[in-house]
C-alpha cells in the first residue's frame, strides 16, 4: 500500500532541475503538470490550469467550482490504481492548481521504447488484469451517485453525464 499524502499543506513550491528550470511532467489542453515540494516536506505533481475561457469573475468561480466537485470525487476514491488527489487553489487570476499524488517511473509507451520492444504476453496480461481493478472504484463511485436514498443527496443528471466513469 502507497503511503497516504497529507493535503493539509499550506505552502508549496516548483522542484527546479539541474539548470533551474521547473521540473516539468507534462503538457497538455488544460495547462501544464510540475513537480513541487511542499510545507509537509512531499514530492507532489501540480498541475496549473488556464481559465481563461471565462469572461468574467462569476464564470470563473463556477469553473473552479466544477474543478473542486470533481476532485472532491476523486479524493474520495483510495485505490492503487488511482492517483491520489490532495486539493486545489486558485493563485492567479485565471489560474487553479490542482494536487495530487506523484507517481515516478515511466508510461507505457516510455517503457516500449526503452527495451527497444513491445511487451510480453505476460506483461500484457498484468496490465490488462489492473485497468479494471481502476475502473471499478469510478464505477462504485457512479452506482453510489445514481443510487441514493435521500433525495437531497442524488446527483442531478448533468453530473452523472460529465462523471469521470463515462
Amino acid at each position: 500500500a502507497r503511503p497516504s499524502l497529507d493535503p493539509a499543506f499550506s505552502s508549496w513550491d516548483f522542484l527546479l532541475d539541474g539548470d533551474g528550470n521547473k521540473q516539468l511532467l507534462g503538457a497538455g489542453g488544460f495547462g501544464q503538470v510540475y513537480k513541487a515540494f511542499t510545507d509537509k516536506r512531499q514530492t507532489v505533481a501540480v498541475k496549473i490550469v488556464r481559465l481563461e475561457g471565462a469572461s468574467s469573475a462569476r464564470l470563473m468561480d463556477e469553473a473552479i467550482e466544477k474543478e473542486n466537485a470533481e476532485i472532491s470525487v476523486l479524493k474520495a476514491i483510495r485505490h492503487p490504481n488511482i492517483v491520489q488527489f490532495l486539493k486545489s487553489e486558485r493563485i492567479k487570476k485565471g489560474k487553479l492548481c490542482i494536487f495530487t499524488e506523484l507517481i515516478s517511473g515511466h508510461s507505457l509507451s516510455e517503457l516500449m521504447q526503452l527495451q527497444r520492444r513491445p511487451f510480453d504476453e505476460e506483461a500484457v496480461r498484468d496490465f490488462s488484469k489492473q485497468l479494471p481493478a481502476g475502473t471499478s472504484a469510478l464505477l462504485r463511485d457512479f452506482y453510489g451517485r445514481c443510487v441514493q436514498r435521500e433525495p437531497r443527496r442524488r446527483a442531478a443528471t448533468a453530473e452523472l453525464l460529465e462523471h469521470k466513469f463515462l
